[in-house]
């Protein structure tokens, strides 16, 4: 009796398996999560003309202010990707030693522009420090068109002891570049720090 239970446990079992793994079960499902989004779209359409229609001046003043406010993220978003790819330009020329004359010594730049205030400008100029010492301290090839982490990968490959430096240097200065678009004292005050304990460390 008790091998007969079990066996007849597993054909209901595998017969339920069965018709849930079947194609027809498959599609229905899918019928019914698409039913279910339709039936939400139609909800929300007819919530909104309901408005439109019992409170016209709320709901046409909300439809205003939300256009108003994707707007503003859009022309923010926009403003934000331009400045970024200025600031990658300006790393860029720094990085390639372009920049003009003040540029060819890019530790005394940095000094100068940070005592001005213009933590932003100094962090580019200790970037192209940074990069300069490496390539002549671990022959780092150095081009416009490579990035922040195109030098980090390159360093991890040639297993430089200075790589572990750079990644830290490296994920603070981003921030500058990608994130915040702008440097103060305190994120200065710590690239120039892990700008220092690689050239000392591995110099």
């Amino acid at each position: 009796m008790l091998i007969q239970g079990i066996r007849s446990d597993t054909t209901i079992r595998r017969a339920i398996d069965a018709a849930l793994s079947g194609e027809e079960y498959r599609r229905s499902l899918q019928e019914v999560i698409l039913a279910a989004i339709a039936a939400m779209i139609e909800s929300i359409r007819a919530a909104l003309s309901r408005a439109a229609r019992e409170h016209p001046a709320i709901f046409w003043t909300s439809v205003t202010v939300l256009a108003i406010i994707l707007i503003l993220v859009f022309a923010r978003g926009a403003w934000l990707a331009k400045r970024r790819a200025a600031l990658l330009a300006s790393a860029a020329r720094l990085a390639s030693g372009g920049g003009g004359e003040a540029s060819s010594d890019p530790w005394r730049t940095a000094q100068q522009l940070a005592a001005k205030g213009s933590f932003t400008e100094a962090a580019h100029a200790l970037y192209r420090h940074l990069l300069h010492w490496l390539a002549l301290s671990e022959k780092l090839d150095l081009h416009p068109a490579k990035t922040v982490g195109d030098y980090a990968r390159e360093l991890r490959t040639r297993s430089s002891r200075a790589h572990a430096g750079y990644r830290e240097f490296a994920r603070t200065y981003e921030v500058v570049i990608y994130g915040a678009g702008v440097c103060d004292r305190e994120r200065y005050d710590r690239l120039l720090s892990l700008a220092n304990a690689i050239t000392v460390r591995n110099g």
